[in-house]
């Protein structure tokens, strides 16, 4: 037989191995999780910016709710997922504007980094970048004299109107 005193040893092991295993684990703080899930999100969005995006397949392939999303995006960034998305596809298209590679055209730029309306791309990029598209690509290929904006050279006649 065994003794009470084995008895109560066994029960103590028992509390203790079972406290253990129901005791919740630190979770870290939420301000460290919340940076997990911000740098997923933009690496999974930074990855398939020429692909068609919605906010519901970028919450899934991040492992959040819909919600959790747009709070921490907006937390982070101060706009929504697609404003985001949006926001670096313009980079995007900026960049590779500001190459000016011989064959590059505004309309196969915007349709490449996923702008379906042009006249949207258009209003954004300028809004956002303060010159349009085509300024930025003929900046880029020198066709602008240094220091001027113009969306196009005056023909000869408006010129010598314009100097008179």
């Amino acid at each position: 037989m065994s003794s009470p005193h084995s008895k109560d040893t066994s029960v103590v092991r028992l509390r203790v191995a079972t406290r253990r295993s129901v005791t919740p684990v630190p979770a870290r703080p939420e301000s460290l999780d919340a940076l997990d899930a911000v740098e997923r999100v933009t690496e999974f969005i930074m990855r398939r910016l020429r692909e068609p995006l919605s906010v519901g397949r970028i919450a899934q392939a991040s492992g959040l709710s819909i919600r959790t999303l747009y709070r921490l995006i907006q937390r982070e960034y101060g706009v929504s997922p697609m404003v985001l998305l949006r926001q670096a596809r313009l980079a995007r298209a900026r960049r590779d504007l500001l190459e000016g590679l011989p064959g590059t055209t505004v309309t196969q730029t915007a349709l490449q980094w996923g702008f379906q309306h042009l006249g949207r791309f258009s209003g954004e990029y300028a809004r956002r970048f303060g010159e349009s598209p085509s300024d930025t690509l003929r900046r880029a290929r020198g066709q602008f004299a240094v220091g001027t904006c113009a969306r196009r050279a005056a023909p000869p006649q408006e010129r010598r109107l314009a100097s008179a």
